[in-house]
């Protein structure tokens, strides 16, 4: 073989293994975004939803709420028809604080003995419950919160009416719209954008359609991971239904009439789930008080800002089997 066959067998090498390169590229930037799931496969998240409302009847009222909540889950089971996922959740820590101004509030942390109601919250510590995922990262449902978090409060002694207030924040119907708020719902193929249109249920607001612009980011590092990031811009299309609590004193009705949030969420090029991220929200939500004794309920509007923010933990370590 001449110089010149050489070179020109080298430059058609060379140009094969471009194209190859390039062939193996576009496949896999065509591949839609999955979540990963095979069976005992453990991750860990910390969620952190910090509401801020203001009401100015029937007088001034400004309330912040912080939830924070560190969840262990591990993939229990996968659907061999359907892809979906089983996970089983627990409670690793919880934080919950409430500063209602001159009307007091209360503050819960498990990891503090001193903090108010540690004792009975810290009872969801560790306790399984599950929810179920499609690998588009849709959640389908949560089971098994809502009877931990009454005999929590049972044993702690909690009211009827203490027990409602706390269902409406920590629940299955809640913690899957909060879930689903961290979680993006991926397309049914491969999109640097699109849409996608569902109904979540968010603490103490009721369930509201909910329609999401979803638009992919270049590739870059987070905390030592790959990933990509995912744009969302959403509104409520539908408002919530009108969701009732007993004050004690009053019955509070509250109706989520619109919300628009902005944010970014980093999601892992490995498998698919969330690394980081933070979406921020801004609202109307109605409420009407009806009070015992008075003929007419009260009727006021109420903003509502917030922040919600993910970040990936280490995993636990993963069960290793006992033989006996």
């Amino acid at each position: 073989m001449t110089a010149s066959h050489r070179r020109h067998a080298f430059g058609v090498c060379i140009s094969a293994c471009v194209l190859a390169a390039f062939v193996s590229a576009t496949v896999k930037a065509a591949e839609p975004l999955r979540l990963s799931f095979a069976e005992g496969d453990q991750y860990a998240f910390r969620h952190t939803l910090k509401t801020v409302t203001d009401v100015e009847m029937p007088f001034p009222q400004k309330t912040t709420q912080t939830m924070r909540y560190t969840l262990d889950q591990r993939v229990a089971e996968v659907d061999a028809d359907t892809g979906d996922a089983t996970v089983e959740v627990r409670f690793r820590h919880v934080f919950v604080e409430v500063d209602m101004g001159e009307m007091g509030g209360f503050r819960v942390d498990t990891a503090d003995d001193d903090s108010d109601d540690a004792a009975t919250y810290r009872k969801l510590i560790d306790r399984p419950f599950t929810m179920r995922v499609t690998p588009r990262g849709e959640v389908l449902d949560v089971t098994g919160l809502t009877p931990l978090v009454q005999e929590a409060l049972a044993a702690g002694g909690a009211d009827s009416v203490t027990m409602e207030q706390v269902e409406t924040i920590v629940g299955d119907e809640s913690m899957m719209g909060m879930y689903q708020s961290f979680q993006p719902i991926y397309p049914e193929e491969a999109a640097g954008e699109w849409e996608t249109e569902s109904t979540i249920s968010l603490p103490m607001m009721g369930p509201a359609a909910i329609r999401v612009l979803w638009t992919l980011g270049e590739h870059h590092e987070v905390n030592g991971q790959t990933t990509t990031p995912v744009a969302a811009a959403a509104e409520v299309t539908t408002p919530s239904e009108p969701t009732t609590t007993s004050l004690g004193f009053a019955d509070m009705e509250l109706r989520l009439r619109n919300m628009v949030s902005t944010g970014v969420i980093d999601i892992s090029d490995e498998d698919g789930w969330p690394v980081s991220g933070e979406i921020r929200s801004n609202g109307v939500m109605g409420m009407k008080l009806s009070i015992p004794g008075l003929n007419m309920p009260t009727s006021s509007n109420m903003t509502v800002n917030s922040v919600s923010i993910i970040e990936r933990l280490e995993a636990p370590a993963p069960e290793v089997p006992t033989h006996e």
